[in-house]
């Protein structure tokens, strides 16, 4: 009869066209291979595994970094200690040092008289020097000087270290010039010094200073010391009050028309 159904392709027929494989070569290649359930549970643990390690590796770096810290703390900790440590040892050597090492002092006991003569003015003087200190002092001497002209403003503390630069023994192990004192001991020199005359110019009227320099050694501190003391020498006349000055036609002024005023110091 003819209504029977025509029979459908088979596609492993090679006789059958070949439009329904061509079909499913391209879905395979669009679509790619698909994988099996192995591979889909593989991938599904590492992502597991890596979600696990995430946060350990977090915590990890956490601990790294306050370790850092607390090194860095810890360092900065041991150079303050050490510098502490350094600071007191030098304050406890200092100590020691000012309240063992010798002291000298310095003292004029006489004073005049002074003379004014066309070549020099020149006065007397008696100076000691004694050592206060708990050891003893060497090379200790003492050195007057005057002088009747000076920079203006004054500075008496640049004064005395420009001036007494020039008088500076510090000795050595054989020993230097000067005295070696021991606790308590003093030591009183009389001596004149004197400035020439042309210093002056055509003053009438000048101002006169003294200047003395004291240099000593420690046997403690290794070091040499000074100790100095500035003054200006003022007339008394009883005549004429509020007239310190001393003038050239002055000729000699007695020590009791003469007295010392303070003007300066310095000690080390």
């Amino acid at each position: 009869m003819d209504n029977a159904v025509p029979p459908r392709p088979n596609a492993s027929d090679p006789t059958q066209p070949p439009q329904v494989s061509q079909a499913r070569e391209a879905q395979e290649t669009t679509e790619g291979p698909q994988p099996d359930s192995a591979d889909r549970r593989n991938a599904s643990n590492q992502d597991d595994a890596a979600g696990r390690l995430a946060p350990d590796n977090r915590w990890l770096l956490r601990a790294n970094g306050a370790l850092v810290l607390l090194t860095a703390i810890s360092v900065l900790v041991s150079a303050l200690s050490v510098r502490a440590a350094n600071r007191s040892a030098d304050i406890a050597d200092a100590t020691l040092k000012s309240t063992q090492r010798p002291w000298v002092a310095l003292r004029v006991e006489g004073l005049g008289p002074l003379t004014v003569t066309a070549k020099d003015i020149a006065i007397r003087l008696q100076v000691s020097i004694r050592n206060t200190g708990p050891t003893p002092a060497t090379n200790a001497m003492a050195h007057p000087v005057i002088f009747v002209s000076e920079r203006q403003p004054m500075d008496s503390g640049e004064i005395i270290a420009r001036r007494c630069a020039n008088f500076f023994s510090p000795g050595g192990k054989k020993g230097g010039l000067g005295h070696v004192l021991f606790p308590g001991d003093r030591v009183s020199e009389d001596t004149t010094v004197s400035t020439p005359r042309a210093e002056l110019g055509d003053a009438r009227s000048f101002p006169v200073y003294l200047l003395i320099c004291t240099h000593y050694g420690s046997p403690l501190t290794k070091q040499s010391h000074r100790t100095a003391s500035l003054f200006t020498a003022i007339r008394l006349d009883p005549q004429r009050q509020g007239a310190y000055a001393i003038t050239t036609d002055g000729g000699t002024l007695s020590p009791k028309a003469l007295q010392l005023v303070p003007l300066g110091s310095y000690a080390d």
